[in-house]
């Protein structure tokens, strides 16, 4: 335990007992018509981003626990998202409540490309046996059926393209070649050859295609080489060695004016077509005009739309560059709802782990407790009762209660209810300890006691009214008031009653709220760097309360909100660069003569800043704040060398056996 002094009054105290590893991006699909970003990670979960705010990082929304192996494709069809990968199997979900609507075996093995044809109502995958298969989706019911398939070959397919008119599939495999079929009747037309690598026996990897026109197909590979190949007639018309490694994705801008490439060397390429004017090439050749490296590992995805260019991979971070890889916006991993609870009463940490729960006594440095869940179960919601005596686990499928008791023996469970859910994403208890108030995706609001008796409240009537964005959960001191929020709506909820009061819709999308002590008011922070504060009691905003934001908060996107427990007219801010103070006072407001505006206290701007540079200097970005019994905190935090050393070696891919 280290403890020193962060600014005046600010005394920190730090614990380094908890394994945090973020999860690698494996792939990731963009839906323009939703202005959502979806994105798989090497644990099978899938997140969902909205993209609304076009200056700004994508903004976390919720996560999809899926209960299968490791999601290798996904593509959006009619505002459903699509995802495979090595568990053999299509899967259908509702990006809306988060929901699975469909499934359907592959019938060729584990799938690695996936892609959709809109223009057929079709979905076409490549797997593990070398064939190409099409998939029916009816509009209507969302089922899949298969259609077609194409003859299989050596190779599994690695990567899927279709052409601008949908009439034509290409697909690249791991031994060497490109088939380009027509959809109509999934024969091969040409087949385009890449032979085996400089100095290798072993053939080259077809890890992306893409079409840049109806004829104009071009290829990335192990070999660092982008390729532009006449579909027409099957002859290579120019190579590029853009990269020192393999190329993972390529992706073409809305105007097919820029091909973006990126790979294992964590460098992403802009290529341009060359118009005669600017050089002394022929028209139709293309050339290298930009190149970044932002990433610190191998980037494994690429997604391009008219105003940005998101790219993920091993060091687990969503990047957001320009169009022309100028202007860099990286979305911190902390974004997530963090799978953590505490006890506050007797100082009892649960902390979600891969294979299971650990439960930390704060003045112990080992677990006090290590349960394990099934293997093929993961915590992905945790609450604890104030004094340590329930826990609740949520998995994919299931949410658990367990009573905790202490002995000889030390700290010892047992589960005394299980009960058959999905899609939970918070949970905590109640005013009485054996109540349990669980939000699901879907804006459904649960109470769950002991006995196992359950009551409902939706919070909305249809899917139509369902905002995107945060996702969150707020519950007054007094346990009598509950706020959720959903992208830019307030949700009022009277505990006592379990009855929805009403409702405010916001400006922009909430990314943190809290209640403040001992009252009904609650607390919220926008995107766009303001502030609200709500009556819970009369569901207006409150016109007297006011949230004062520094300079310094500028573009910090808060992830966490709370009150101070050092200074009680203060709240507690995580962002991506760590801790900020900010001042909340009413009595100010109310006794300044109207027309004479706020002024902003400058002790409390300079401990702001003090705060947050102090947290800055040590580089860390924090994942957990909450409060701690007494005038205390407790930050559960990470500093990004610690996790980078942890992160797998770059030029490093076990998964493909390379």
């Amino acid at each position: 335990l280290k403890s020193f002094k962060m600014a005046a009054s600010y005394p920190l105290y730090t614990c380094r007992f908890l394994d945090f590893v973020p999860e690698a991006i494996n792939c990731m699909a963009h839906n323009a018509n939703l202005q959502l970003l979806a994105l798989s990670r090497a644990d099978g979960s899938i997140e969902l981003y909205t993209t609304a705010n076009s200056d700004a990082q994508p903004t976390y929304c919720f996560t999809i626990w899926n209960d299968e192996a490791s999601v290798e494709a996904m593509a959006w069809f009619n505002n459903k998202l699509y995802t495979a990968g090595l568990a053999a199997s299509i899967r259908c979900w509702n990006p809306f409540t988060g929901a699975l609507e469909e499934t359907c075996d592959s019938y060729g093995g584990a799938i690695w490309s996936l892609v959709a044809l809109p223009q057929q109502a079709q979905l076409a995958v490549g797997c593990e046996d070398g064939a190409v298969r099409i998939f029916n989706v009816d509009a209507d019911s969302g089922s899949i059926t298969l259609g077609m398939a194409s003859d299989r070959t050596d190779g599994r397919v690695l990567s899927l393209a279709v052409s601008r008119d949908g009439k034509h599939l290409a697909a690249g495999d791991d031994v060497g070649c490109v088939r380009v079929m027509e959809v109509r009747l999934m024969r091969t037309q040409q087949r385009l050859v890449l032979g085996h690598g400089q100095g290798s026996r072993s053939p080259v990897l077809v890890w992306a295609s893409t079409f840049i026109s109806d004829t104009l197909l071009a290829t990335g590979d192990s070999e660092g080489r982008v390729q532009l190949w006449s579909t027409a007639v099957g002859v290579l018309l120019q190579t590029l060695q853009t990269h020192e490694a393999d190329i993972l994705a390529l992706s073409l801008d809305g105007n097919s004016a820029s091909l973006y490439a990126t790979g294992i060397d964590h460098k992403v390429v802009r290529l341009q077509e060359v118009k005669p004017s600017e050089g002394k090439q022929a028209a139709g050749r293309w050339a290298v005009t930009t190149e970044h490296r932002y990433h610190t590992h191998d980037i494994r995805c690429m997604e391009v739309t008219n105003d940005a260019v998101y790219t993920g991979g091993i060091d687990a971070q969503i990047t957001r560059a320009s169009p022309t890889l100028t202007k860099i916006i990286k979305a911190s991993f902390y974004d997530r709802n963090t799978i953590a609870a505490f006890a506050p009463e007797v100082s009892l940490l649960a902390w979600a782990v891969k294979d299971g729960v650990q439960l930390w006594s704060l003045s112990e440095d080992t677990p006090s407790l290590a349960m394990s869940l099934q293997s093929d179960d993961r915590a992905v919601a945790l609450a604890l009762s104030a004094s340590g005596n329930l826990l609740a686990v949520a998995t994919a499928t299931q949410c658990r209660l367990y009573r905790l008791s202490s002995n000889a023996n030390g700290l010892q469970c047992k589960r005394v209810l299980c009960r058959d859910t999905s899609n939970i994403n918070q949970m905590t208890f109640g005013n009485s300890e054996s109540q349990l108030l669980v939000l699901h995706n879907n804006l459904t609001l649960q109470t769950l006691t002991e006995t196992g008796d359950v009551d409902s409240l939706s919070l909305v009537e249809t899917e139509a009214d369902l905002s995107m964005g945060l996702v969150s959960l707020a519950v007054s001191s007094d346990h009598q008031h509950a706020v959720v929020a959903r992208g830019a709506k307030l949700h009022f909820v009277n505990l006592d009653t379990f009855a929805f009061v009403g409702a405010a819709t916001l400006a922009s999308a909430i990314t943190s709220l809290s209640f403040v002590p001992q009252e009904h008011l609650i607390v919220g922070l926008l995107d766009h760097d303001t502030s609200f504060v709500f009556d819970c009691e009369t569901q207006l905003q409150h016109q007297n309360a006011k949230l004062t934001l520094p300079d310094t908060f500028k573009n910090l996107r808060a992830t966490h909100l709370m009150p101070s427990p050092w200074t009680p007219s203060n709240f507690i801010v995580t962002t991506k660069q760590g801790l900020l103070s900010l001042s909340f006072d009413k009595s100010k407001q109310r006794s300044r003569k109207r027309g004479t505006p706020a002024k902003e206290s400058n002790d409390n701007k300079q401990d702001s800043t003090a705060v947050l540079s102090a947290i800055s200097r040590r580089a860390t970005a924090c994942n957990v704040f909450t409060s701690l019994a007494g005038p205390s905190g407790v930050v559960v935090s990470a500093s990004w060398p610690a996790i980078q050393d942890k992160l797998p070696a770059p030029l490093e891919r076990q998964r493909y056996e390379r």
